[in-house]
Formats: structure tokens, C-alpha cells, sequence
């Protein structure tokens, strides 16, 4: 009978470890490489953006659009919580569920719609399929992201402890107020790259 050194049975288990580390470190690296050339096509359209050479946002009704994904999914949240029976009370009725549950598909419906909406203002704003989905994606992720910061330096500039918290928060509020009023440049583009013409105070898209 053969019998095996404990080596050879600890080398044997071992290789399996091996392995499964090697595979979880090069997951790893590929998420990282993802996030960073993520990061990186956000800074470029940020720039692209400000230099107005592509438009982010072509006016406010092209916002609005924008930050519904998450209003339409955040509000429809709060309806679903102010229609769930106190907690002292165990049973949910039928009509209740029913409610809850048409809420919930609403919002997200109207979500996607959203969403679409944003995306095909995107494309046809800058009249290019490619550009129109990568800026898709971004000024989505922008105006939530914008919005959320300019609503926290808001509520917090009032409750700063110190005067120079308060500052910050105030300049931090008005740097981003700055940023939307440069994103927001469907027209500049537009005169920019010769796709519309003045007229009196209209612009017209030609």
C-alpha cells in the first residue's frame, strides 16, 4: 500500500487556495481598472463639458429630465412608507398591497421613461449616437450627484459650528451653482460648432 508524505497531501490541498487567491486578485484588478478609466471618461466629458464642446445639459426642461430617474424612484419610496400601517399593527390589507405594489411599478416605469427621455435628449442634442450615450450616462450621474451636494451645503451652512464651516459650505454651494449654470450649455455649443443661428433674443436650431 502506498502512503502518501504530508507534503505531497499539503501541496495537493494547497494548490486549490492558490488558485482561487490568484482569480479574486485579478477580479480585483479589473474592477479597479474599470473604476479608473471610469473616472477618467467622467473627467473628460467634465472637461469637454465646461469648454462647451458637447452638451451636457441643453436647457433646464433637459435637467429636469435628468434628475427624474431618482425623484420618481425616491418619491414613490415615501408614498410606499406613508401607506404601510403603523408598526403596532401586524396585517397589511389587500388594498393596501395592491396600492403599494401599483405605487412601486409607477415609480419605476416612470423612471425609465425618465431615463429614456434624458438619453435620447442626449443623442439628439449632440447629434452623434456615441457621444449622446456616453454624455447619457454622465449627466445623470452629474445632476444626482451635483444636486445631493448642493442640497447638503445648503441645510448645512445654517447649522456650521465655526464661521469657516459656514464659509466653505456657502462656497461650496456656489461653486456647484457655478458648475450647473456651465453644464447647462446646449446653446453655447450650439453657436460654437455653427448648428444654430441668432435671431433677435431667439435662438433658433437649424
Amino acid at each position: 500500500m502506498t502512503v502518501l508524505s504530508p507534503t505531497v497531501q499539503m501541496g495537493t490541498f494547497a494548490q486549490p487556495s492558490a488558485s482561487l487567491t490568484a482569480e479574486q486578485f485579478f477580479s480585483a484588478q479589473v474592477v479597479t481598472l474599470l473604476c479608473w478609466v471610469t473616472l477618467g471618461a467622467m473627467a473628460v466629458l467634465l472637461f469637454l463639458g465646461l469648454s462647451d464642446q458637447v452638451v451636457i445639459f441643453f436647457d433646464a426642461n433637459d435637467v429636469f429630465w435628468s434628475l427624474m430617474p431618482l425623484i420618481s424612484l425616491v418619491g414613490s419610496f415615501i408614498v410606499v412608507m406613508s401607506l404601510l400601517p403603523p408598526t403596532e399593527v401586524s396585517e397589511v390589507s389587500q388594498a393596501s398591497i395592491v396600492l403599494i405594489n401599483l405605487v412601486m411599478i409607477a415609480g419605476l416605469i416612470f423612471s425609465f421613461i425618465s431615463t429614456f427621455i434624458s438619453f435620447r435628449n442626449a443623442v439628439l442634442y449632440n447629434r452623434s449616437l456615441i457621444v449622446g450615450l456616453f454624455v447619457g450616462v454622465f449627466k445623470i450621474c452629474i445632476a444626482l450627484l451635483m444636486s445631493v451636494l448642493f442640497v447638503n451645503y445648503i441645510f448645512k451652512a445654517p447649522r456650521s459650528k465655526t464661521m469657516i464651516l459656514f464659509i466653505w459650505n456657502l462656497l461650496s454651494a456656489g461653486v456647484l451653482g457655478w458648475l450647473w449654470t456651465r453644464l447647462v450649455n446646449g446653446p453655447r455649443v450650439y453657436l460654437r460648432r455653427g448648428w444654430a443661428v441668432q435671431m433677435g433674443n431667439q435662438l433658433w436650431i437649424v
